[in-house]
């Protein structure tokens, strides 16, 4: 059986020294975030809204229907609302 060489082994070793390292933190790392992301998000907000089958997102689109508005102010409200909605989305990501 032949043996490994000296600069093999120089290599290998320093190589378990470069990439045990690495995986250890990238695992830790992982597992950190995902259990700040589970904290800081709304995911019982969003079972809530799917329970309702967004109903309360999509309450801002429909179109307001009050007698003494004009249309084009309506249309406006209605921008911003999905605007809104969208931008709060975005943030919940």
């Amino acid at each position: 059986m032949k043996r490994i060489g000296f600069r093999s082994r120089l290599f290998v070793i320093l190589l378990s020294f470069a990439l045990v390292p690495s995986a250890v933190l990238a695992t830790g790392w992982f597992a950190t975030s995902r259990y700040a992301f589970s904290l800081v998000g709304a995911t019982a907000a969003w079972d809530s809204v799917a329970a309702g089958r967004g109903r309360g997102v999509l309450q801002p689109l429909r179109p307001v229907s009050k007698p003494g508005l004009p249309t084009s102010f309506a249309l406006v409200i209605v921008v911003v609302t999905v605007a809104a909605a969208v931008l709060l989305t975005v943030s919940l990501l």
